[in-house]
């Protein structure tokens, strides 16, 4: 057993490396497409999958619009869209109905057909097909968002779509609700904009704006808006279950994005709300483009120089000693090319390098996601980013890149052989066979290499019948297939 334990000793070493990092850029694959939404699936194993919107190709393989990026393998959803080449996919959504099915894949965007099938704008993957949402939608899904009206009563959490209402028709189809049957709309409409008389959901976010106090948390809806409900609150209202609730006066122009963030890590401060947008005020503050609220008043942050389109928080540096970061992407050129890191309250701005530069129309980033490739395993993951542009930090890298710690050469090694999202046994005897019979430490594909199997410890002569607590000693070797004691 020296060498499995050595083995599982090396392993530990090389997790402990691992963690800590000087985060950097890479190219991912060779991606042809401009991502305009990325999401991890949460509700899945602990390492994936991850979707990407707006993804042409891998390489010489179609992916038609939607990829799914699975331990270190790209691969298409169906068809996808097959119609014009204006269609496209802009926000993804994992979303369950109350009969308690397993988290499906939801997408909105503007198409008429995916899959083959003419499905109009939302549309879900149940797994080997794509399938339509009732009625589906007559308007551009520009956002989605799942929300529980009744916080801790019986009902189901609802998926809303927000899209565009121009001024000839309600104001009610700017937001609905799906509850696995029937689309309906919110029971108090929201207002138009006053000097266009659109109303355009472009943005949503979830905030416990007490922690955990008496008021549950709220669904944030942002975009072209003028309030809800009888609230005069612009391009940014709080849906609380029952009825709309204003945040000051708002803001003075769109919402583009939105994100909860902890400004002062372990600090006396609270998570906050952060918005992005094309806005100069906030409140009546002064806040450019960029701004905080924290369930009270808003506050500015620090300048971004064009609105941000999309935000996420990401620990750059895996266990080391710098707190996460909220992470922007867009049009700007500050505080960074097309993409910065705010440090949080008192600590500033990092640039990313160079960041975002090149593009056939660039650059801008479009969409931001968190992905960790290994799952359990050492490697602390990475951001990923979206859009049009040719480089990343200078690296050659078309409109997809990654940011974090560099991954091992040849990518992830995924230990977790039987993909149950944790690391066992088997696995490590699967891990110890993979370095046994092949060598130094390889990568395994799903179905490929050797397979998970039962190691126990036993005396150097197998007495069958006798306790496993009464068995080991100085003579504990592995058991082995052809009854071969001993490595």
């Amino acid at each position: 057993m020296k060498t499995a334990f050595l083995i599982l000793g090396v392993l530990a070493l090389n997790g402990a490396a691992a963690a800590q990092c000087a985060p950097a850029w890479s190219a991912v694959a060779n991606v042809q497409g401009a991502p305009t939404a990325m999401l991890r699936d949460l509700d899945s194993k602990a390492y994936g999958p991850f979707y990407v919107a707006n993804i042409h190709s891998v390489g010489s393989a179609p992916m038609h619009d939607i990829a799914r990026h699975y331990r270190g393998a790209w691969s298409a959803l169906g068809t996808g869209l097959t119609g014009s080449q204006y269609d496209d996919i802009e926000h993804l959504a994992m979303w369950t109905d109350a009969g308690g099915t397993p988290p499906l894949l939801h997408v909105g965007g503007n198409f008429d057909s995916i899959g083959g099938l003419a499905i109009h704008n939302i549309a879900r993957w149940s797994g080997s097909q794509w399938e339509a949402l009732g009625q589906e939608s007559s308007r551009n899904v520009r956002s989605l968002a799942v929300y529980d009206d009744d916080h801790e009563g019986p009902g189901a959490p609802y998926l809303y779509r927000g899209a565009s209402s121009p001024a000839s028709q309600p104001t009610d189809i700017a937001l609905l609700r799906w509850d696995g049957a029937v689309w309906s709309p919110m029971p108090v409409p929201l207002a138009p904009d006053p000097p266009t008389n659109d109303a355009q959901v472009l943005a949503m976010c979830i905030f416990d704006d007490d922690l955990g106090g008496p008021r549950p948390e709220g669904l944030y809806v942002g975009g072209t808006l003028g309030g809800g409900g009888g609230v005069v609150c612009y391009n940014i209202v709080r849906w609380n279950g029952v009825a709309w609730e204003g945040l000051d006066l708002g803001v003075n122009s769109s919402v583009y994005s939105m994100a909860v963030f902890d400004d002062d890590d372990a600090g006396p401060r609270a998570p906050a709300l952060f918005v992005g947008g094309a806005f100069s005020w906030a409140g009546g503050v002064n806040a450019w483009k960029f701004a905080r609220w924290d369930g009270h008043q808003w506050s500015a942050v620090d300048n971004v120089y064009g609105g941000p389109k999309s935000m996420v928080v990401f620990d750059d540096d895996g266990s080391g000693p710098r707190p996460p970061g909220l992470f922007l992407t867009g049009s700007f050129l500050y505080p960074g090319s097309c993409i910065a890191k705010y440090n949080g309250w008192q600590k500033g701005w990092d640039q990313l390098g160079s960041g975002l530069t090149g593009g056939p129309a660039g650059p801008e980033g479009w969409a931001l996601g968190v992905y960790d490739e290994d799952g359990p395993g050492p490697n602390p993951g990475g951001l990923y980013v979206g859009g049009d542009f040719g480089f990343a930090g200078g690296v050659p890298a078309s409109c997809i890149a990654r940011w974090g710690c560099p991954l091992p050469p040849g990518g992830p090694c995924y230990a977790d052989c039987d993909q149950d999202g944790a690391l066992t046994l088997p696995d490590f005897a699967c891990f110890h066979d993979q370095v046994r019979r092949r060598g130094p430490l390889r990568r395994l594909q799903p179905g490929r290499g050797p397979q998970p199997r039962r190691l126990r410890l036993l005396p150097d002569e197998v007495r069958p019948g006798v306790p496993v607590e009464e068995r080991g000693g100085p003579g504990a070797t592995e058991e082995r297939r052809g009854g071969r004691p001993g490595i």
